[in-house]
């Protein structure tokens, strides 16, 4: 069985785009597009746990969701610390506007976007547990 990543992206042609290249790479792809309208939530919202983040190996998680740039709902903070207190290993993508700086953490590495294929290939192999196969 693969390793699995979950991609949180609101951006459909970068969710696409990142998920073939974790796909070629030998991920199974979880997409999801995180908090959308009307109320910009999800169950992690609720404090319950997401079953697609409890199936993952890694998480991939834009920082810049479509509830910050509507300014109501559960925020890419709030979604960076939900992950990190459930013990998942989070790649996160950070621009200017969101400012994540990497932390002390060792289960969060932070790219800053524009992100390329093998910069998230590599973080997120390299917080992956389990390795694919054929990888040396």
């Amino acid at each position: 069985m693969s390793p699995a990543v979950l991609l949180v992206e609101p951006d459909s042609i970068r969710r696409n785009e990142f998920g073939r290249w974790l796909e070629d790479a030998g991920y199974e792809v979880l997409a999801c597009p995180g908090p959308s309208a009307p109320d910009y939530s999800c169950i992690a919202a609720c404090g319950a746990p997401c079953p697609l983040a409890g199936a993952a190996d890694v998480v991939v998680l834009d920082m810049r969701l479509t509830s910050d740039d509507a300014m109501q709902g559960l925020t890419g903070w709030e979604l960076l610390i939900y992950y990190m207190e459930h013990g998942e290993r989070v790649v996160a993508l950070s621009g200017q506007e969101d400012s994540v700086h990497p932390l002390d953490d060792e289960g969060v590495t932070v790219l800053r976007r524009p992100v390329d294929r093998a910069e998230l290939i590599d973080a997120v192999r390299g917080l992956s547990p389990r390795r694919i196969p054929g990888d040396a």
